[in-house]
């Protein structure tokens, strides 16, 4: 049984996945942590809330009792109840058993961000329009 264990339930069923993956390769090609080292990803195509339900019932069908997992999504423009809700559940459930623990990571709204990164620092929770809006104007010469 290995030592450390990893959970991670993506909202997309390609990107997300694929770039998980490559952690676990590097992982799995160590010697030092090959052994001590579980990495399991699960894609949802699913979004906030049914992602972490997803992983709740992976858990439950599984008889998981110790590691951590991860629910991964991204913002889009869901409502503020339903991307919060994610983080307010694992709260919840991480009281329940201290071996294992529910954690949160999600990407901003969309790749319009990243490209407005390469112009300005920019530290925002704003529409895409205006992510738009700013590299458009920073791309005129």
């Amino acid at each position: 049984m290995k030592e450390h264990r990893y959970y991670i339930f993506c909202e997309g069923q390609q990107t997300e996945p694929r770039y998980f993956e490559g952690f676990k390769k590097l992982i799995e090609d160590n010697p030092i942590y090959r052994d001590m080292v579980l990495i399991e990803i699960e894609p949802c195509q699913a979004e906030t809330m049914r992602v972490i339900g997803m992983a709740e019932r992976y858990v439950k069908k599984n008889k998981i009792r110790k590691g951590q997992i991860w629910c991964v999504y991204d913002k889009d423009s869901f409502p503020a109840g339903n991307f919060n809700g994610v983080v307010q559940r694992a709260e919840r459930l991480n009281k329940e058993n201290a071996d294992l623990q529910y954690y949160t990571a999600w990407s901003n709204e969309c790749i319009e961000f990243w490209f407005l990164l390469h112009f300005a620092y920019y530290t925002s929770n704003n529409h895409r329009s205006e992510y738009i809006s700013f590299s458009q104007k920073s791309l005129q010469y």
